[in-house]
């Protein structure tokens, strides 16, 4: 399996969106209440991109890992669900996305 890096997740969320979806997107009320979508489309996505996945470079899984690591499949799926939100109804450009999400490794390393 190939594994993304999560921004380029976000990117190809993104530019998979059609009309119906995107419009979706901008009822949500702010980032924070993508939340809503953890267990329909951040399962998806969780099982799409292999966030599971033991061999996973981009995330902690396994026994042991802490739930509130930011890179447990479950927290990186709710930043990339953040991060498709800020891209679509934000309009915040794809390297501040890289960035916040790059972020995220940085916290769990130090």
């Amino acid at each position: 399996m190939f594994f993304m890096p999560p921004a380029t997740i976000v990117e190809t969320i993104v530019s998979e969106l059609d009309d119906a979806n995107t419009h979706m997107l901008h009822g949500v009320e702010d980032r924070e209440a993508m939340v809503q979508f953890h267990l329909t489309v951040g399962r998806a996505l969780r099982n799409r991109f292999g966030l599971w996945n033991t061999e996973n470079p981009f995330t902690h899984t396994g026994m042991g890992v802490a739930f509130d690591d930011p890179l447990h499949p479950d927290n990186l799926s709710g930043a990339i669900l953040e991060c498709v939100w800020d891209r679509v109804v934000g309009g915040i450009p794809a390297s501040f996305v890289q960035d916040k999400l790059a972020e995220l490794h940085e916290k769990e390393a130090s």
